[in-house]
């Protein structure tokens, strides 16, 4: 399934409206790394979008659908810098 993904200033995606899933709600913990992994591959590159943070739909065998909350991450080693994206966030929708 190709995620769904949403700019964070779409009002209408969020759960809240200070952009923050209360603890209960969030099972990103819960959820396997290579799950995880997978929501993340499924994202554009992250040196070519512009949004910093970002909103994307995934179904989960065992969880059915999953919204994830990331956020675009940069590691730097030297003169090199990696942008890479990071889940924050997930909250089962179905």
């Amino acid at each position: 399934m190709r995620p769904v993904c949403r700019h964070r200033d779409d009002a209408s995606t969020l759960a809240s409206s200070n952009h923050i899933y209360p603890f209960a709600m969030n099972i990103l913990s819960r959820i396997p790394g290579e799950y995880v992994a997978a929501a993340l591959n499924a994202l554009p590159d992250s040196a070519t979008t512009p949004e910093e943070t970002l909103e994307w739909i995934f179904a989960l065998p065992g969880f059915g659908t999953v919204r994830f909350s990331g956020r675009k991450l940069r590691s730097k080693k030297g003169k090199s810098v990696r942008l890479f994206w990071s889940a924050y966030a997930a909250v089962q929708i179905e």
